[in-house]
């Protein structure tokens, strides 16, 4: 009777964990979602204004500096500087073979379009999500194997008081529910 009851709790805390994981990498997108775009808009507007005075007239060099200086940033996968005929200026990127969100803004001089500004950053995938939150996820299991184990030893008393409780009463010469 008591084997059914083992499985049944095994199981619920099985998917408890699974579902506690499954809210903290969700949590965890959303929130470097959110971060990403702050860091994306902020990262564009800085390098247009960096790059502002070398784009008329296009300083290719300086652009490529400037450009590489902005990729040192781990999130960046690639950066484009563009002129206002969107051909390449610069180019630059850690990972250019890496999937991400991209942030594009105008580079505007005296109310004329002299460029463009391209920021893609690295979207992280949940296997990196994972070993970033490895911790939290260990603490969770660790708390759960605690509660299945407290509450385990908890059903095995009860079960033993009822026991030990027929058995006295039995013995009486009564009769038990």
């Amino acid at each position: 009777m008591n084997a059914p009851r083992q499985g049944l709790f095994a199981s619920l805390l099985i998917v408890s964990f699974a579902l506690h994981t499954f809210l903290l990498v969700i949590a965890t997108t959303h929130q470097l979602n959110e971060n990403r775009a702050s860091q994306g808009q902020l990262m564009t507007s800085q390098l247009v204004a960096d790059s502002l005075s070398e784009l008329e007239p296009a300083n290719t060099v300086s652009l490529a500096l400037v450009a590489n200086r902005y990729a040192t940033n781990p999130s960046v996968t690639s950066i484009r500087i563009l002129d206002a005929n969107k051909q390449v200026l610069a180019t630059s990127g850690m990972a250019k073979t890496r999937q991400g969100e991209v942030f594009v803004r105008d580079a505007l001089q005296n109310e004329k379009k002299v460029g463009t500004v391209e920021i893609t950053l690295i979207q992280p995938s949940i296997g990196e999500i994972l070993r970033t939150q490895w911790l939290a996820i260990l603490a969770s299991l660790f708390i759960h194997f605690l509660h299945h184990f407290t509450h385990h030893s908890y059903i095995l008393q009860t079960l033993q008081e009822k026991e030990t409780f027929k058995a006295s009463f039995a013995g009486r010469g009564g009769s038990c529910l």
